[in-house]
């Protein structure tokens, strides 16, 4: 268990110097258009954290207040790889997720096994395992060495 708060600790430090955790924004040089498209709904994200005081706990719910306020579009919201709406989800980072914590943006399908994910630094594509973790679906990460 020891090594597991270690290594938690560490991941948790890291994502703390390179910007955070939660929602999010920032330009990123050398990133895909997917990518580009996902981090402006992360800085969306951060804004509306910072007029409500509270992440959103649903992708209408960023949705409705970002097109209210002219911040985006219906269109926004939909990956430009997979066409389907992004999908907004708690993030626990190997513990419990909190309702009105940090949250993950990702492509529903993405392409060839991997989803862009927007996690509050900038968007990454990732495998349904490292989602998982992020998500707080500590389930297969870290096993027991077999004896």
């Amino acid at each position: 268990m020891n090594r597991i708060h270690f290594f938690l600790g560490i991941l948790i430090g890291v994502l703390l110097a390179l910007g955070g955790v939660g929602c999010g924004g920032g330009g990123q040089p050398n990133q895909t258009a997917e990518a580009i498209r996902l981090n402006k709904i992360g800085a969306i994200c951060q804004e509306y954290k910072e007029a409500k005081k509270t992440y959103p706990t649903t992708l209408d719910e960023l949705k409705s207040w970002a097109v209210e306020n002219g911040k985006a579009t219906d269109a926004d919201f939909k990956s430009s790889r997979d066409n389907e709406l992004y999908v907004l989800e708690p993030m626990g980072m190997g513990g419990a997720a909190k309702k009105g914590g940090p949250v993950l943006i990702r492509e529903a399908t993405g392409k060839n096994g991997k989803k862009f994910v927007f996690t509050g630094v900038r968007a990454e594509e990732m495998g349904d395992q490292s989602i998982g973790y992020i998500r707080g679906d500590m389930a297969g990460m870290m096993k027991a060495p077999k004896k």
